[in-house]
């Protein structure tokens, strides 16, 4: 009866809800992590394709720019389709596009509703995108990967 009382009063605390890490994680789990919120990919060792995090949310970090912008009338169809800020629209020539840009700013296409958004639109008053036109994302950086190089080829 002493040893059941003392079993009892040893193991009677609450269990913690911190999992285990187990073997297999640590062997069978691809090792790569995210660049700015250092969570790891959960797919398998030798996966193919992009990585993929246990958790959807992540931190903005200025130094990575890992903010992606997603235009808000395809979004709200259902469909996330990214936009790109670019000086001129895709389908104007070089040196229109320019005098256009000095006209009326720059302009963010999205690839199947045209442009969603002029920076000067209007002499004063104009809205930055985000209330109207596109949508803020913060997504993972995984080691190889650039963002920078979305903002590069609006200029190009």
């Amino acid at each position: 009866m002493e040893t059941l009382q003392v079993l009892n009063s040893k193991f009677s605390n609450t269990l913690s809800d911190k999992p285990l890490t187990t073997f297999c994680d640590e062997f069978f789990r691809c090792p790569t992590v995210c660049v700015t919120c250092r969570e790891q990919c959960k797919l398998s060792v030798s996966h193919s394709g992009s990585h993929l995090p246990s958790t959807s949310y992540c931190r903005y970090q200025r130094a990575h720019n890992n903010v992606v912008y997603i235009c808000n009338k395809c979004y709200l169809d259902g469909v996330r389709t990214e936009v790109v800020s670019r000086c001129y629209e895709e389908r104007e020539s070089c040196l229109s596009g320019f005098v256009k840009h000095l006209w009326s700013g720059y302009v963010i296409e999205c690839e199947k509703c045209g442009v969603v958004y002029r920076s000067r639109q209007y002499w004063y008053g104009n809205n930055p995108p985000q209330l109207e036109s596109v949508r803020t994302e913060i997504v993972h950086i995984w080691p190889g990967m650039n963002l920078n190089r979305k903002t590069l080829d609006g200029f190009s």
